[in-house]
Parts: C-alpha cells; structure tokens; sequence
C-alpha cells in the first residue's frame, strides 16, 4: 500500500506501540511482514541464479581450456535451482498471502481509528462495541486463507479494544482531534511523502542502471566489430543485467508508488488543513471518514499491484 525504510508493506508508521492495537492488528502486521520478507527473498534468489546463470555461461566461453563438463554442471544446477524457486514461490504465493495480511492489518486500523473518533456505525455508545467487534469479524472472515499464518503471530492475549483506545474515545471533542491529527493523519502524510520521495528516487536510479547496461552493450557491440581481440560477448550478460533490473523495479513497483503516494500525500495535506481549522464535531467526523477512505484506497490500489511475481527473464 508498501517502517518501504518500513518496508513497503504498508502505510502506516505511528509512533504508538503494539499494546495499543487490537491483536488483530498486531497479528496481521507481523504475519505481513513475514510473507514480505519470504516473497521478496524468492524473487531476488530467482534473479540472482538467472545472473549467475549468464555469468557461468560466459565464463566457459572465456575459458575454453577448463572442463567443459564442469560447466555445463554448474550452469545446469543453477537453472535447476531457478526452476526450483519458481516453483515453491507459485505454490507457497507468498505475495498474496503479504497482501492478504496487509489488508486485514490495515482495515483493522482504519476501524479502531472510526471506532476512535466515533465514526459511523461506531458513533452509538450502546451499540459500538458490539458493531466494532462483527466488523473486524468480517475483516478476518473475509480471507480466510491467512487464517493459519495469521494465528501464529497473534499476542498470546488477544484483545479488540484496548486501554488506550477507549481512552482517547473517552476524550472531548479537541483532545480527540488533536489525538488524530499528530497520531493519524499527519503521521500518515508523512509517511506517503517520504515514501513517495524513495520511490521516485529509486525508479529514477534503476532506469539509469538500465540505461547504462543497455548502453554499454552497444558500444561494446560496436567495439567488437572493429577490434579483432575482442572474442568474448559480453552483450548477453548486460542484457540479462538490464533485464533483471527492469524485473526488481516492475516488482517494487518504484514508478507507479512514486506517483500514487505524492497523490495521496497532497490528499491528506489538504483534510489535515480542514481537520485544524474545524470546531464542529461533525464535520470533523466527515473529514476522519473522507481522510480514511483515502487511506483504504490507497492500500487497495497497492494490494492490487502487489499480487504479481517476477517474470522469467530472456536470456
């Protein structure tokens, strides 16, 4: 949606702690990052042993006297190993399972944040707790494939609403947006901003990489044909080089996050600036239904995008 210097797993980097989360929260954040961790190091090894695989290919034309057989082993146990990543990452589908557990993470913080500020259905006291808690019953019910990994990271003490929640609900009006401006709205501007910076930065830096790889293959093509001595082509290498850069940056999906998060950030900027300068305790609500919306859209697009593996790359 994605702590991305967070990984980018997700848009939400609050200062607060995870005791004052619901567990479901806690559980599906940590359970997020693990299946982050494991898709993004299948995808990397993936495109490691593609390099490696050039790589070892050139070198047997570069050394003719070594043991061809050798070679053609060490080549071969490397395709074979690409092949085997491949594999366990379409059965294991650790990025649906990394986004699965992002969304439940963070519709469960836009609804603690609702049932927070009173937002509708949890603006009733009598009824509140009771709608809070079928609401983040349906968020769990509604991927129930993440069920087994979720669980393994929930707090040994589950808990909906906690202290600090009820707390802050207990609040006046101006306590309760001060809470939501400092610990919401503007931490998650932040947090847009900074990533949308990062990713315009490295989407920009791998373009160039690509730009440089493809370039030197051309000068080294055009070398090749008015230097005798030049017996070894290199173009191949550069271009799987190019190609498995293009691949990590369409995984990262640095571009479009660079766009979508500036987008989001600016959004965010103008509700912080209605949400400061607002007295009245309903249209406070409505900008905290209109900033979470925001919020939920933004993780959405990035869920969307997220569930995509790296492409074989040509060799």
């Amino acid at each position: 949606m994605a702590r991305d210097p967070r990984p980018p797993h997700a848009p939400d980097s609050t200062s607060t702690t995870p005791a004052e989360w619901p567990s479901q929260y806690v559980g599906a954040d940590c359970a997020s990052q693990h299946a982050q961790r494991c898709h993004i190091r299948l995808q990397f090894s993936y495109l490691t042993s593609i390099v490696l695989a050039a790589i070892v290919s050139l070198a047997a034309v570069a050394f003719p006297n070594a043991t061809s057989s050798t070679s053609s082993v060490v080549s071969a146990s490397i395709l074979v190993i690409g092949l085997v990543l491949t594999s366990v990452s379409r059965a294991l589908r650790y990025d649906n399972l990394w986004s699965d557990c992002r969304a439940i993470a963070e519709s469960t913080k836009t609804a603690a944040w609702k049932y927070i500020m009173r937002v509708a259905p949890f603006d009733d006291d009598d009824t509140a707790h009771k709608v809070y808690t079928q609401h983040l019953h349906e968020i769990r019910s509604s991927r129930p494939t993440v069920a087994a990994l979720l669980g393994r990271y929930l707090p040994q003490d589950p808990h909906s609403i906690t202290t600090f929640m009820t707390n802050i609900r207990g609040m006046s009006f101006s306590r309760r947006r001060e809470q939501y401006l400092l610990s919401r709205l503007r931490d998650q501007k932040q947090w847009y901003s900074t990533s949308a910076s990062t990713n315009s930065r490295r989407a920009s830096h791998s373009f160039l990489a690509v730009v440089l790889l493809q370039a030197t293959a051309v000068l080294y093509s055009i070398s090749r044909i008015s230097s005798a001595s030049l017996t070894i082509d290199l173009v191949p290498l550069l271009m799987t080089l190019a190609a498995s850069v293009i691949a990590w940056s369409n995984l990262k999906r640095y571009q479009e996050l660079g766009h979508t998060y500036s987008c989001a950030a600016q959004e965010l900027a103008d509700h912080e600036t209605l949400a400061a300068n607002v007295n009245d305790e309903s249209t406070f609500i409505d900008i905290v239904s209109q900033t979470e919306g925001i919020i939920s859209r933004e993780h959405t697009i990035w869920s969307i995008r997220r569930n995509s593996t790296v492409s074989p790359v040509p060799m």
